[in-house]
């Protein structure tokens, strides 16, 4: 019995394995951000605002939704970027895999992560509104009421519009 016990344990160790690492939220890096300071981390989200280039590095900022986090990487990276979430458009998804700093030596103490893996894991896209006539109604109406008012207050001789 200890035999197979030990020949399981062997076959276990020599078996190669991947632990595979969910990413970490936005809230969990402030929250704790002792713990994860100079830590690998894997994150997820929209990137949304301006992707800022400096050289062959580039900033881009990654909302999980719940906080937007700076993230530092290779212009090729910040290249595979297609569409930046703002009005009308949602930013690609994307997964970073780098090292979170809680307070950056090389950038003057902000914090950010250092993008060493990137994936684009959802394309972004134009988002598109439809016109609402019920409001474009109202808003007519209301125009033409308004109009109608001062119209009134100007002809009734008071000669003021306030």
């Amino acid at each position: 019995m200890r035999r197979i016990t030990l020949l399981v344990l062997v076959m276990l160790l020599l078996v190669p394995h991947q632990v595979i690492a969910a990413p970490v939220s936005s809230s969990e890096l402030l929250e704790n951000s002792d713990y994860y300071d100079q830590k690998m981390v894997e994150f997820e989200g929209e990137v949304v605002g301006d992707v800022m280039v400096r050289g062959k590095n580039a900033w881009v900022p990654v909302s999980d939704g719940e906080n937007t986090l700076s993230v530092w990487m290779p212009v090729a990276f910040a290249k595979k970027i297609k569409y930046i979430g703002r009005y009308q458009v949602r930013g690609d998804k994307v997964w970073v895999k780098g090292i979170f700093y809680k307070s950056c030596p090389e950038h003057g103490g902000s914090l950010d992560i250092h993008a060493q893996s990137f994936r684009v894991l959802e394309p972004g896209y134009e988002v598109t509104i439809p016109l609402d006539m019920s409001r474009l109604f109202t808003v007519v109406i209301l125009g033409i009421l308004t109009a109608a008012l001062i119209l009134v207050n100007h002809y009734l001789g008071r000669g003021y519009y306030f």
